[in-house]
């Protein structure tokens, strides 16, 4: 009599798709590891190696950084620091135009473009440490240093780490006070931050994708970049500049809020404030009018400066003395109240506790008001629930039987548990 094939049961289809899921993980990883992309210069790129700060005594370590050199060699030197996460490309068109004026040198940041990708750390701070590395190998004394976006944060630590070497600050669409980025609390920023490097890396080693997302726009490099800097240390930079400070700003900036821009030009004494219609991207899309008031502005702190008088100083001074004032901060609305409310419900994921907590930090600046601050808590927690219920639904009958939970659940003591919750259950639910 001919015997019958078993049926596969739907278990057995799952260790099958498991099976096939693992064995594509490993040929995807093995392909990253074996043959990683290459980063080729563009096409009017320069490199040069640099030591790597604060590599260990004795090592000779180098990164590479790629770089633009463009107009006069014998003009006045500008240093144009693009933000995350694109690279100095982004910056290109702007750089151009400054060129027909000045010398430009256009960098991209080490672990973006075609610069080193790999380094120990990518904070501000150490990205100003290549900067004058750079500076050094191409004997440039002093600059005027342009920075947008997360490139404000290079060029406010590379006037802390070396005033000597800046002539001059243009802060365009960029970032400064830790009070006006993101939820406006380092510890809470940090959460949202190491959240997202987390997904990041989780996705790039535990999706198979055979080394299409080690060029996505939301790298590793730049998780890293938020994650290693400690934006604290630029409120202190900005109260202790006493350079010039061009701050250029688009009024419906939806990444870096305009109120920033108000507080880096209260902080700074010499500082001059231009607005524009538009948001975040105006530097790099409307590169001719960023230009047009980045060139008088050189050649005034050129030409001596732009002269205050003793009297209005000393107003200009006495105000950047004040404490910050939370009043003044509008609450978000529009793109960046909806992202908000998204990043808070999120958040509950990691943390339900921290994200509340940053959530009243909200309130309590007049940033958010408290039913959506609220709401998005409490959406954020149900449904991070409800997929531990469904995952213990669909999967928990079967994961019990196996190892290793078998070894620690036993049917018996199962079956007790759920006469117990059975009759407690709804107390306990309640009480918790």
């Amino acid at each position: 009599m001919t015997r019958l094939a078993p049926r596969r049961g739907p278990w057995s289809l799952w260790r099958l798709l498991v099976l096939c899921y693992v064995a594509l993980l490993v040929f995807s990883n093995a392909v990253r590891l074996i043959d990683p992309p290459e980063r080729f210069l563009s096409p009017g790129q320069l490199s040069i190696s640099v030591p790597i700060p604060y590599s260990e005594a004795g090592s000779e370590a180098k990164a590479r950084i790629a770089y633009r050199d463009l107009g006069p060699s014998d003009a006045t030197p500008v240093l144009l620091i693009h933000g995350t996460p694109v690279a100095s490309r982004a910056v290109v068109p702007l750089a151009t135009r400054l060129a027909e004026h000045y010398r430009v040198i256009v960098p991209d940041m080490p672990g973006f473009g075609a610069s080193e990708m790999h380094i120990p750390d990518y904070s501000y701070a150490t990205h100003a440490v290549y900067m004058r590395e750079l500076l050094d190998e191409l004997g440039i004394a002093s600059v005027h240093a342009v920075g947008y976006s997360q490139g404000g944060g290079v060029i406010l630590s590379l006037a802390d780490q070396a005033p000597e070497r800046v002539r001059s600050l243009t802060m365009a669409s960029a970032i400064g006070v830790l009070e006006l980025e993101l939820l406006g609390d380092y510890h809470a920023n940090r959460a949202v931050y190491a959240a997202q490097y987390a997904l990041i890396v989780a996705a790039k080693w535990l999706l198979p994708h055979f080394g299409a997302l080690d060029d996505m726009v939301l790298s590793t490099p730049y998780a890293k970049n938020l994650l290693d800097s400690d934006q604290r240390l630029l409120r202190p930079v900005l109260e202790t500049y006493a350079g010039e400070m061009l701050i250029t700003h688009g009024r419906s900036d939806g990444f870096v809020p305009t109120e920033a821009a108000f507080e880096h030009h209260r902080l700074v004494a010499r500082s001059e404030l231009r607005l524009f219609d538009g948001g975040h991207l105006i530097p790099i899309f409307e590169p001719a009018m960023i230009a047009a008031a980045i060139i008088p502005f050189i050649d005034r702190v050129e030409a001596g400066g732009n002269l205050l008088d003793a009297a209005t100083l000393a107003e200009r001074q006495r105000l950047a003395a004040e404490p910050f004032d939370w009043s003044a901060v509008t609450a978000f609305s529009g793109i960046r109240l909806a992202v908000m409310l998204l990043l808070l419900a999120v958040a509950t994921y990691v943390s339900e506790d921290l994200a509340c907590i940053a959530a009243g930090l909200l309130v309590a600046r007049g940033m958010l008001e408290f039913v959506p601050a609220v709401a998005a808590c409490l959406a954020g927690i149900f449904t991070g629930d409800v997929l531990l219920y469904l995952g213990g639904r669909l999967f928990g009958t079967a994961a019990v039987k196996r190892a290793p939970i078998r070894w620690l659940v036993s049917p018996d003591r199962l079956e007790q548990s759920r006469a117990w919750f059975e009759r407690r259950g709804a107390v306990v639910l309640l009480v918790s």
